[in-house]
């Protein structure tokens, strides 16, 4: 975690952004998904209803076609049958070359095949033996109903597996609506699943990068209150290098520097240790002069004194400080040193003229 601690703010919330955007983007391309499966599972579905109202038109050709049997054998107009029968029989033939394309079982191709053979047999019982017959004889008779027994038969073995492919995709319709059920249940669930982790991981990034700026800033707060008191032997040491680490290492640079350099010289001062020559830190550097200025006054003013008390002890009363090299109090110092040397000397002077 300490990579993370040494990312700059800048990048932390870049790197936050980049996990949201990563989340956005992979909600989006889930939901895409998703919509693309449950929109072909919906497509399949509409399709095999589809299929499944062609096969169950296909299941009455045989009735279609019995009637224009049915009306030959009653009317006898042999001119007309043959018309509405070639017009049944393409759309008949038509019809099951469809539901033969659209089988896809083993089960189904099997039953398309039977209802195919059916249809034909169908077809060929009508145009080599019924038509013929009835245009030759032009009469109902047992050979007629023989045939139409016949036709009876055939139409049961067009329509049985024309049912079961019917019901075969009904069956495949209802699971196909099933599936899409549960795709769209497992769907939402993930989605929200998917809300969750990632509205869970940016709240805990979201802690954490605010942790890491609030805390170091709420230290460093309390350090600047300790140095406004006098205290400077606290420190952050943040360790980070992060813009805050970067602002801590510089305020605990600047609590050594004044520890050390001012408050030390200025200790040394108050000590009498006048030896301290504090280096300034670069042309702009307002303290390190100003002490500089502070303790080269204090040497001239001790410098001063000391001269005057070596020519006192000397005999020489006529020496005097140079007050006007100094000022303020510095200069009230030297100017009460002269005054105390002339009150002294005067009565000595007068003394003398005894």
């Amino acid at each position: 975690m300490k990579w993370f601690n040494n990312l700059r703010i800048q990048s932390k919330l870049f790197l936050l952004v980049g996990i949201s955007f990563a989340i956005l983007l992979a909600l989006s391309v889930f939901t895409y998904s998703r919509f693309n499966l449950m929109g072909s599972l919906q497509d399949a579905g509409y399709s095999r209803d589809k299929d499944a109202l062609l096969v169950t038109n296909a299941e009455y050709l045989d009735k279609h076609m019995y009637t224009v049997v049915a009306d030959a054998e009653i009317n006898m107009n042999f001119e007309d049958s043959k018309n509405q029968w070639n017009t049944v029989k393409v759309e008949a033939l038509d019809e099951m070359s469809k539901v033969k394309k659209i089988v896809d079982t083993e089960e189904e191709k099997k039953c398309a095949s039977e209802a195919e053979i059916a249809l034909n047999d169908f077809i060929t019982l009508y145009e080599s033996k019924m038509l013929p017959y009835l245009e030759k004889n032009k009469k109902m008779d047992d050979n007629v109903r023989e045939l139409d027994a016949q036709f009876d038969a055939i139409k049961e073995r067009i329509s049985a597996p024309l049912v079961k492919i019917a019901d075969s995709i009904g069956k495949e319709s209802e699971a196909g609506d099933t599936t899409f059920d549960v795709e769209r249940r497992n769907s939402l669930n993930i989605f929200i699943a998917i809300c969750i982790v990632g509205l869970a991981l940016l709240l805990a990034i979201s802690i954490v990068i605010i942790n890491l700026i609030k805390k170091p800033i709420i230290k460093t707060v309390e350090v600047i209150n300790e140095m406004a008191l006098g205290h400077l032997d606290k420190r952050l040491n943040l360790g980070t290098s992060d813009e805050i680490g970067v602002m801590g290492k510089t305020l605990d640079q600047f609590a050594e520097d004044l520890k050390n350099n001012i408050v030390g010289t200025v200790a040394k001062l108050g000590e009498g240790d006048l030896s301290a020559n504090v280096k300034a830190k670069d042309d702009r550097d307002e303290i390190s002069p100003a002490l500089n200025k502070t303790i080269q006054s204090i040497q001239g003013l001790v410098s001063e004194v000391v001269l005057l008390s070596k020519s006192a002890v000397d005999g020489n009363l006529s020496q005097r400080g140079k007050a006007d090299n100094f000022k303020g109090a510095y200069k009230d110092i030297i100017d009460g040193v002269n005054k105390t040397l002339d009150s002294v000397i005067g009565p000595l002077n007068i003394a003398a003229g005894y």
